[in-house]
């Protein structure tokens, strides 16, 4: 099941060795070797930092942590950067974070080269790592499938090269070079850099790491005049702090000339410098204490690095990958950004962990698209706000920077609420932030404990206050279920009134209850709640799950009000842990489509709240919906228990037809049980709506898909419903499903494993029409005369013999009539239920019935057996009903006889198809049963009802 991949990354430095890192530690479904080809004698450096200070935001270190280590080196380097701001040269805000910034945004402020060392120290004396150094690695060669690279002599092969060889990167031109395109080339953004890591003095008097901050200003220098520069300082590590002054490069300068590459600068250029800030004013505190004093932390330099400052430009116009997919640029080789707002690191790190998500599957290559779709927009939004950042401070006009200053002091002085919340909203957005989350959420990784990047681990961080099976339910990844009781109340007429508009339950009693939860994306889970649970009071109340960031960066739950206004209308919660470990749930107010909080005042607003109190295996909840000067119009409480998962391990399920009705409760069926899930599409634009689901081109060679552990289920076909059956459609159903197994069988004689099940759908259209003989999978089928039986007969019959020539164990579902809210035959009976129809033709015949629900359950069953391999199984419910019991069930007015609907008029309505409604097919699930396959809905009165 785990495929071996090679991988090439040619360049050591945070993005390559992230990434290196990251591939070796996830090994699902792949297992990679990795060479990693350096420039430099080594990977690591044991010389001190001179200018290397880094920014680690949020983003970053939640992909850090899957790193072993990473605790432990960030608890020695780290140091989490003071509440930020901007000032003038007089030392007076312009704009600043709230003084807790820190809660919502840490960032852990560190030397590059730490972090290169601890990512370097993870590939040491490893098997699966390969690090050549000392090699300038130009270009690359292709063999067939393999990417090739020369180093002194000896030739490299891999699956896979991956370029983090920096801003003037040799992969990324010969890249083009093969795609028929121009180089890209770095772009001069026209002013430098000098910066440095200070080391400060220990008998200082000044609150150096009390303040981060960046300065906007004029430097004057008697010999070359004014220049507009920006002073930015941030504390690292005592007794060590990092600063950089940005100002425009100028020809001819001679200190301010163009450069290439990094140069150390003499004792000269400092002097200049420290001329350039000599009259600027200290940074100090509130209370008036020093932070810094800009000559003094310049005088305790000892080196410092000069730096020209370039980028990438249009990122988002050329190709990050090579037709094939083999070839991927990553970092400053696809995007390098100007370094303004500290997230160059960060966005490399980001491109890593997206990267191996991507590559974690056993089909590597196609997830490769997904990584350049997703990253380019990322990384985009950063180079704009950098470059926003410099344009605006360094702004040359002293008109426009009078205007600058005044508007940003004004905002700061007389607004300082809403300056601050603006001031923290930029942040977020530049960290990928939306009013879902506060920042770009890294993957799953499969690595470590990643409950923190789940939807409920973005809005209650105090995950390890929780017992671990409520932890490991409100996290999955692949959704959970449980049941327990409720009871539910509605104290006034009017409450009962309006909770029937609303759709809630009706009142009950220690009634059974079911809860299902399903990840319909990473950011979004639907939650089904059934009361009365498999009984005639049964009531499924459906909501959705999200996150609302709002503007003061507090991050909600927020939840649906259920049916058609669910998206519209949502609450927001805020999740208190009490002192009993008990979750306390309170509505903070109701946004609209999660764009923007309604503006009315609390007491105008609904309310709902509800406490979960754990207990073994589960919690107790207790929940109210209340509204102003009416009060409570529900009370529902009870208890949960959580279903026990039996996830298997090194599964993998191929399904065709995976968007359709059944597909999808199937496809939920197989992830919740750990499978690892492919839908086969004829278009790849196909969306699920499924956290886990793969998608893969079912007219491609999908073939590397299967091994011996690997199922194939074909749900694919026209529905034949109860429409008109012209001599098209019906040629239509016919061939829509022969075309595919004729496919699925061509794939799998190309595999190089046979799979473990091929599992087909036919239908229980294969019996004919049987009058009230009861069917097994022995029987034969019963043609009859009407020719839309024998269409129906034969079809089946075709399906089954061709899907039988595969080379494979291959069993037929001879699958009834699925009752679902989502389609089938089901609305038609509703149809017909409404206009208090009594039957059709004789009303005597048998419908062979199935819940949607129990089709799943069943074929994961099969699909898990070890004895039902082979042969045709039946998947209808045990106890058949008969066409006017359904109807009567299903009419408004159960006690009326209902209008009888003639067989004649049938045909006449829809013509041959009305076989669909007149054949009878007693249908028995007998292999099913005898395996020990439990149904949970056994007639049409449980079926129907647990549809609602």
């Amino acid at each position: 099941m785990v495929k071996s991949v090679r991988v090439l990354i040619v360049g050591g430095g945070i993005s390559g060795l992230t990434l290196a890192n990251l591939l070796i530690q996830s090994n699902k479904d792949v297992k990679f070797h990795v060479t990693l080809f350096e420039s430099r004698p080594s990977c690591d450096s044991n010389k001190q930092s001179i200018g290397g200070g880094i920014g680690i935001w949020p983003p970053s270190q939640a992909v850090l942590k899957n790193i072993p280590n990473y605790q432990n080196f960030i608890e020695q380097f780290g140091y989490i950067m003071p509440s930020p701001s901007y000032r003038d040269v007089e030392g007076k805000i312009l704009a600043r974070a709230n003084e807790d910034f820190g809660n919502r945004f840490p960032v852990q402020c560190l030397n590059r080269d730490d972090l290169i060392n601890m990512l370097s120290a993870g590939l040491k004396n490893r098997d699966d790592v390969e690090i050549v150094t000392s090699q300038k690695i130009r270009g690359y060669e292709r063999d067939k499938d393999q990417i090739v690279i020369n180093a002194d002599g000896t030739k490299y092969e891999g699956d896979l090269l991956i370029a983090c060889d920096g801003i003037h990167s040799k992969i990324r031109n010969c890249l083009m070079s093969e795609l028929e395109l121009p180089p890209v080339l770095e772009t001069d953004l026209g002013y430098t850099y000098f910066r440095a890591n200070t080391q400060l003095p220990a008998d200082t008097q000044h609150k150096w790491w009390s303040a981060a901050f960046e300065t906007w200003g004029n430097g004057t220098s008697k010999q070359y005049g004014n220049h507009e520069i920006r002073f930015g300082y941030v504390p690292l590590k005592p007794p060590n702090a990092f600063w950089f002054i940005a100002v425009k490069t100028q020809k001819d300068h001679k200190y301010l000339s163009p450069i290439n590459g990094v140069q150390v600068v003499n004792e000269d250029t400092k002097e200049f410098l420290k001329e350039l800030i000599k009259d600027w004013k200290p940074i100090c505190t509130d209370s008036g204490e020093v932070v810094v004093d800009y000559e003094e932390l310049i005088n305790s330099t000892d080196k410092i690095l000069r730096t020209d400052i370039a980028k990438i430009q249009g990122v988002e116009q050329f190709p990050w990958t090579s037709r094939d997919n083999r070839v991927v640029l990553m970092g400053d080789a696809a995007h390098a950004t100007a370094p303004n707002i500290a997230q160059g690191a960060g966005l490399c790190i980001e491109d890593a962990a997206c990267l191996a998500s991507k590559l974690n599957r056993v089909d590597y290559l196609e997830g490769l698209s997904e990584y350049e779709q997703e990253r380019k927009p990322r990384a985009k939004t950063v180079q704009n706000v950098a470059d926003l950042i410099a344009s605006v401070g360094q702004v040359q006009n002293p008109i426009l920077k009078m205007i600058r200053n005044g508007v940003m002091r004004t905002a700061s002085s007389f607004f300082p609420s809403l300056q601050r919340s603006i001031f923290e909203y930029f942040v977020s957005f530049s960290l990928g932030g939306s009013t879902k989350s506060k920042y770009w959420q890294a993957p799953r990784l499969s690595i470590t404990d990643d409950a923190s990047s789940s939807l409920f681990g973005s809005v209650f961080p105090q995950l390890d206050q929780l017992d671990n099976p409520v932890k490991e339910f409100k996290t999955s990844s692949i959704g959970g279920s449980g049941t327990g009781v409720v009871t539910v109340e509605k104290p006034s007429s009017f409450a009962k009134i309006l909770g029937t508009f609303a759709g809630f339950p009706r009142d009950m009693k220690q009634q059974p209850f079911y809860a299902q939860v399903t990840n319909l994306s990473k950011n979004v889970q639907r939650w089904s709640r059934v009361f009365g649970y498999n009984t005639p009071q049964q009531k499924t109340y459906s909501t959705t799950h999200s996150t609302y960031r709002g503007f003061n960066q507090q991050m909600y739950l927020s939840e649906g009000m259920g049916g058609f206004l669910d998206k519209a209308f949502r609450f927001i919660y805020q999740i208190k842990l009490q002192s009993d470990k008990s979750l306390k749930y309170e509505s903070q107010g109701i946004t609209f489509f999660d764009s923007f909080q309604v503006p009315l005042p609390t007491f105008l607003l609904p309310k709902s709240e509800w406490i979960e109190t754990p207990i073994k295996e589960g919690w107790k909840f207790d929940g109210k919906v209340s509204f102003p000067m009416i009060g409570t119009l529900l009370h529902y409480y009870g208890q949960f228990q959580i279903d026990k998962k039996d996830a298997v391990t090194n599964k993998r399920i191929i399904i065709a037809g995976g968007s359709g009705m059944i597909g999808k409760e199937v496809c939920l069926e197989f992830i919740k049980k750990g499978y690892d899930v492919y839908c086969l599409s004829r278009s790849a634009q196909t969306q699920l709506n499924i956290e886990g689901v793969k998608v893969r081109l079912i007219n491609e060679d999908w073939s590397d898909l299967i091994d011996k552990n690997t199922i194939i289920l074909n749900l694919s076909g026209s529905n034949p419903g109860a429409n008109r059956w012209t001599p098209s459609v019906k040629s239509d159903i016919a061939e829509s499903r022969i075309r595919v197994i004729d496919t699925i069988i061509q794939n799998i004689e190309r595999a190089q494993e046979k799979p473990l099940k091929y599992l087909q759908a036919s239908a229980a259209g294969f019996y004919g029409d049987a009058g009230d003989t009861i069917l097994t999978e022995d029987s034969d089928s019963v043609v009859g005369v009407d020719p839309g039986t024998k269409f129906r007969v034969d079809v089946c019959k075709e399906i089954e013999e061709r899907a039988n020539k595969a080379n494979c164990n291959v069993v037929n579902l001879r699958i009834g009539h699925v009752l679902s809210n989502e389609g089938g035959l089901l609305p038609y009976y509703r149809f017909a239920g409404f206009f208090c129809a009594g039957r059709f033709g004789s009303g005597n015949q048998f419908v062979p019935f199935v819940h949607v629900k129990d089709v799943a359950k069943a074929i994961e069953f099969i699909a898990k057996s070890d004895t039902l391999n082979d042969g045709a199984i039946n998947i209808t419910a045990p106890q058949p009903s008969s066409n006017s019991e359904m109807l009567r069930e299903l009419r408004l007015i159960k006690w009326a006889p209902g209008i009888p609907m003639p067989e004649s008029v049938l045909k006449l309505l829809i013509g041959e198809s009305s076989v669909v409604l007149t054949d009878s097919e007693r249908v028995q699930p007998k292999r099913l049963l005898e395996s020990g396959f439990q149904f949970d809905y056994n007639t049409i009165s449980e079926s129907l009802h647990g549809l609602q």
